[in-house]
């Protein structure tokens, strides 16, 4: 199940099979609960996400720079240039709060598959810019909940002697 987790494949019959396999058992339960929400149609693939944030990132860049009301010639080169390539800042200042720079730092975080982290980056969004993630941070919390469940039952089955204090707190 857990490959057809990750490769965004219908799971549905196999988290049946392992709520039948495990029985009453809630730390399964627990977990196979997060997996159901997308369990027919799969979770967005890492390569979709990251297609999807680009795309995001250059809708935030272009409206910003439509946005400025100083233009100076530069400026008004890059917005013509944003109509026809996508411009994006690729590094970024560790601590800054500008869009540009968190964009650039989840951007990165994409880049190397963490998509937490990217999570974590996009939210300090101004309110206007986050609508524009909206979807992408829907989807890539469904896929980092549906990965992390999956991992989860996969150590838990491994290693029942070592289970997680969980299933005796449920």
């Amino acid at each position: 199940m857990r490959d057809e987790v990750l490769k965004s494949r219908d799971y549905i019959k196999s988290l049946d099979s392992l709520r039948l396999i495990a029985g009453h058992d809630d730390y399964i339960e627990n977990r196979a609960a997060i997996l159901e929400k997308s369990s027919k149609d799969g979770i967005a693939t890492i390569s979709r996400l990251r297609k999807e944030f680009y795309i995001n990132a250059a809708k935030i860049s272009k409206l910003h720079l439509q946005e400025k009301t100083d233009k100076n010639v530069l400026d008004k080169v890059l917005v013509r240039l944003a109509n026809i390539v996508h411009v994006t800042k690729i590094s970024a200042s560790e601590n800054s709060s500008k869009s540009e720079d968190i964009i650039a730092r989840a951007m990165m975080a994409v880049d190397s598959g963490d998509i937490s982290l990217a999570i974590s980056e996009i939210t300090n969004l101004a309110e206007n810019d986050q609508k524009i993630y909206a979807t992408w941070l829907d989807d890539s919390k469904n896929y980092v909940s549906a990965i992390n469940a999956a991992e989860e039952i996969l150590r838990y089955v491994i290693r029942p002697n070592l289970n997680n204090t969980d299933q005796s707190k449920s």
